[in-house]
C-alpha cells in the first residue's frame, strides 16, 4: 500500500509504544489500479515528495520522503519547506536544497533524515523495512516494558 499522504496528523503513537499510520483515504494498493488522472496531484503540500509534485506515480518511495520530512520538522521544530501558497511548497521540494539541520542533531541521524529527503527516489532507502534497519543501527530499540535492564551504578 502507498499512503500518498504521510503526515503528523496521520501518525499517532499508541500506548503499547507502537507507530501507527492513520487515514489511508489516498491510497494505492499495489494491486489497485489508480483512480487519478495523470499529472493529478495527491497529497499534503508541505510531505509531499519531489515526484508526486511533478505528476508522477507515488510509490512507497515517496512514502518514506514524506516520513522524513516529518522526521525534519520534528527533529528541527519546522518544516524544510513553507509558505503560501501551496504551489511554491510544492515546487521547492522538486527544486530547493534542503535546509541543514540544526547543528545539535546526531550527525548519523540528520545523514539518514537527508538521504530520506533525497529528490531522486533511488537514492532514498530501498524499503522501510531498509530504514528500520537503519534506524535500529542509530538507535538500538529499548526491552518491551517489565524486562529488567541493567545499569551501572552512578
Amino acid at each position: 500500500v502507498v499512503h500518498r499522504d504521510v503526515k503528523p496528523g496521520n501518525i499517532l503513537l499508541a500506548r503499547s509504544g507502537k507507530v501507527k499510520i492513520t487515514d489511508f483515504g489516498v491510497s494505492l494498493a499495489s494491486n489497485q489500479k489508480t483512480m487519478t488522472a495523470t499529472g493529478m496531484v495527491m497529497g499534503t503540500a508541505q510531505y509531499l515528495s519531489p515526484e508526486q509534485a511533478v505528476g508522477r506515480p507515488a510509490t512507497p518511495l515517496s512514502d518514506l520522503y514524506s516520513l522524513g520530512v516529518v522526521a525534519y520538522e520534528a527533529l528541527a521544530g519546522k518544516r524544510p519547506f513553507t509558505g503560501p501558497p501551496a504551489v511554491a511548497i510544492a515546487v521547492a521540494h522538486v527544486n530547493d536544497p534542503v535546509p541543514p539541520l540544526p547543528a545539535a542533531v546526531d550527525r548519523k541521524l540528520a545523514a539518514l533524515v537527508l538521504r530520506l529527503l533525497s529528490k531522486e527516489p533511488s537514492e532514498r532507502p530501498a524499503s522501510g523495512e531498509e530504514l528500520a534497519a537503519l534506524l535500529d543501527q542509530l538507535v538500538p530499540r529499548t526491552p518491551p516494558s517489565g524486562v529488567a535492564v541493567l545499569v551501572s551504578k552512578p
